[in-house]
């Protein structure tokens, strides 16, 4: 399969480099098109150079361009099959009442436990799903789970940002908390978001810490307890 682009929809750049190797993002309205690594592509200098000649600019030069966040659908997917669980569930007992006009306690007991672990899962995951906004040195979140609610925050109102790291079924899953007040105010965790690279150069805060932890923790400070370590 090819996929064409003209150049003209390119409109700037991120570079990005970790453990030796540099990544060149080409954006447009900062919406990552096209990703070229160091690690793949033995000319990649010279496709950098070859780039170069069109004129794109570093992203961050027009300080009136929006930056909206872009989901990864594998994790939407996996956040909307818990609800498919849940509703298995509710049908088994649903589908036993509407037969004989009665509901065992076994099929009620199974429904149970079938659906609240996965209820819990899908409200959980369904809360870490925000549509971001970045612009103009603010910052709009509004969460799938209220999507009625939208909070706007200004990015010199945040104390701190921490860069922290969870181990999670032999993945380690990366995440940027934006401190205020010493609690968490605002958590965008990468494995939620396809253009999570380009989220965290536009809200251009750099984390004053590196940290990792156990999930029981992570849960625990995103719920609302005061940071302390």
């Amino acid at each position: 399969m090819k996929r064409f682009y003209r150049l003209a929809e390119f409109d700037s750049y991120v570079v990005k480099e970790q453990n030796n190797d540099e990544t060149l993002h080409l954006l447009n309205q900062g919406r990552r098109l096209l990703s070229l690594s160091s690690k793949t592509y033995e000319n990649y200098a010279e496709l950098k150079q070859a780039l170069s000649v069109v004129g794109l600019k570093e992203w961050g030069a027009d300080a009136n361009r929006a930056v909206d966040s872009v989901f990864k659908k594998s994790e939407l997917v996996g956040v909307f099959l818990m609800l498919l669980f849940v509703m298995v569930g509710v049908a088994v007992p649903v589908s036993e009442y509407f037969e004989d006009g009665q509901v065992t306690l076994i099929s009620a007991i199974m429904g149970l436990v079938c659906g609240l672990p996965f209820l819990a899962g899908f409200l959980y995951g369904l809360s870490h799903c925000k549509r971001l906004s970045v612009w103009r040195g603010h910052l709009e979140v509004q969460s799938l789970l209220c999507p009625w609610k939208t909070n706007y925050y200004a990015l010199d109102d945040f104390d701190d940002a921490l860069e922290v790291f969870t181990q999670l079924q032999g993945e380690t899953r990366k995440a940027l908390w934006l401190v205020r007040e010493g609690k968490v105010a605002v958590s965008i965790s990468q494995p939620y978001y396809a253009n999570y690279d380009v989220l965290e150069h536009a809200i251009g805060l750099v984390p004053s810490r590196t940290i990792e932890m156990n999930y029981v923790k992570r849960l625990r400070y995103q719920l609302g307890k005061t940071i302390d370590i």
